[in-house]
């Protein structure tokens, strides 16, 4: 059985690339303040290979956060692969909470650089920046406990898919073993298998 994660599909613009959007508009997308749409409902994103595909077509059930760009995703590839599940939402699968001006230490050109060099740094700092990490670990907890013994597709995001990874590399793990299938792209699909 495995737990296949799989980040959202790539926003209309401007959200289409996070590394030009303003201080301003990474915190409206951060903190949900605006939750835009997937880019194209038609398209699968280069990170769902053949193998993955197959993957999806055989999974048991569909589930996505609470978070719309999350179930307009799963909703294309039901579409695409001309699959009828039922998605079901889950807030656990929501991404970490973070205000990102916060993470900006320094004037920069590149708000978001800044962002992710500071976002792991600041989740232990619990300065209000971020999700608090217990809970934070307790999420991922739920997730596996929830869904690592069927066959399952969880449509999530970002930094939560790497906080993921990090989770069961530092040791913190229930989860048995993950394997990034496109090492290019290691935020785009992670497989979660319960030892």
């Amino acid at each position: 059985m495995s737990l296949i994660m799989i980040r959202h599909n790539s926003l209309v613009e401007p959200f289409n690339d996070y590394g030009k959007l303003s201080v301003e508009d990474l915190d409206r997308l951060s903190t949900c303040e605006v939750s835009p749409n997937i880019a194209n409902i038609n398209e699968v994103p280069s990170c769902y290979g053949d193998n993955d595909i197959r993957d999806i077509k055989n999974c048991e059930r569909f589930i996505c956060s609470k978070i719309k760009r999350t179930k307009e995703s799963c909703l294309a590839i039901q579409k695409l692969l001309q699959i009828d599940k039922e998605i079901i939402e889950d807030e656990d699968l929501n991404e970490i909470y973070f205000i990102a001006s916060r993470l900006i230490i320094n004037n920069t050109n590149e708000p978001l650089v800044e962002v992710r060099n500071n976002f792991y740094k600041d989740l232990f700092l619990n300065n209000g920046a971020l999700e608090d990490i217990r809970g934070l670990l307790e999420r991922c907890d739920r997730v596996i406990d929830k869904y690592s013994d069927k066959n399952v597709i969880c449509f999530s995001h970002g930094f939560l898919i790497r906080f993921m990874n990090a989770y069961k590399i530092s040791g913190y793990n229930k989860l048995g073993w993950i394997d990034f299938i496109d090492e290019t792209n290691p935020v785009g699909y992670l497989e979660i298998n319960k030892l």
